[in-house]
């Protein structure tokens, strides 16, 4: 038993945890959410993550990027989100993949790195919906975060199906673009808040370089991705647990 995972170790058992340290958790965006995931899955001592994401860390990213300090802005976020998961557990095998994920090369990215489960926290619409369009449709177990920006109360953060999510403009636009290609929206697992967000603001100068259609500047603060990120790290860990027990009676 190592010291770091010591105590999770103890929380597990010896069985589980070992089994779960060599799953593979795929992360889709190291913003806000997606880092916050990385962390809480490097602490929970999983130790097989593939991270993508094309952006840069901003000074304006560190109010809310959990994975990266002041030392970080200029470098890749995929970069920053390594260093600080392999301080954690040096023993982590860390793919990092510095390209933006649009559903078109999502197919042959996955097939490549073969993960137990993928996290969807890409912020951009319409690469979210082509890649969800191809979650929903696979074989692999994924989980999505809705919009986190603009709010404040962690205590309204919840996990639950797309078709739940109600006050959220990202989710609305999601759920009805997935309902007329004939998606179940009911099956598709998310993290979203039911806060009313504030409404973005004029895009600001320091805002990252934006692909696609231009977008406000989200006000945002790290109570709220933070928690998002959190959920889903548990909502994995519940997931693999579970997929260890039924192997385990097979």
């Amino acid at each position: 038993m190592t010291d770091v995972f010591s105590r999770t170790e103890l929380l597990l058992g010896n069985e589980l945890f070992q089994k779960l340290r060599n799953k593979k958790i795929v992360i889709f965006g190291l913003g806000g959410v997606g880092g916050a995931v990385c962390e809480g899955i490097a602490r929970l001592g999983i130790s097989n993550l593939a991270l993508f994401d094309f952006d840069i860390i901003q000074p304006s990213n560190l109010n809310r990027l959990i994975s990266a300090d002041g030392n970080d802005v200029g470098k890749m976020k995929t970069q920053a989100a390594k260093e600080r998961t392999l301080s954690i557990n040096p023993d982590a095998k860390i793919e990092i993949f510095n390209e933006f994920i649009d559903g078109e090369n999502y197919e042959d990215t996955i097939a490549q790195i073969s993960p137990d489960f993928i996290v969807d926290a890409i912020d951009s619409l319409n690469p979210k919906i082509k890649t969800l369009k191809k979650l929903a449709r696979g074989k692999i177990k994924f989980i999505s975060s809705m919009g986190a920006g603009g709010r404040m109360d962690p205590s309204q953060v919840r996990i639950g199906a797309l078709s739940d999510v109600k006050g959220c403009g990202l989710a609305s636009r999601i759920k009805r673009v997935l309902r007329n290609d004939g998606i179940d929206i009911s099956k598709i697992k998310t993290a979203y808040s039911e806060e009313t967000p504030v409404k973005p603001f004029p895009a600001q100068k320091n805002d990252s370089p934006q692909r696609g259609r231009t977008r406000g500047t989200q006000a945002s603060c790290i109570t709220v991705p933070v928690t998002f990120g959190m959920f889903i790290a548990h909502y994995i860990l519940a997931e693999l647990i579970k997929d260890c027990k039924n192997t385990a009676q097979l």
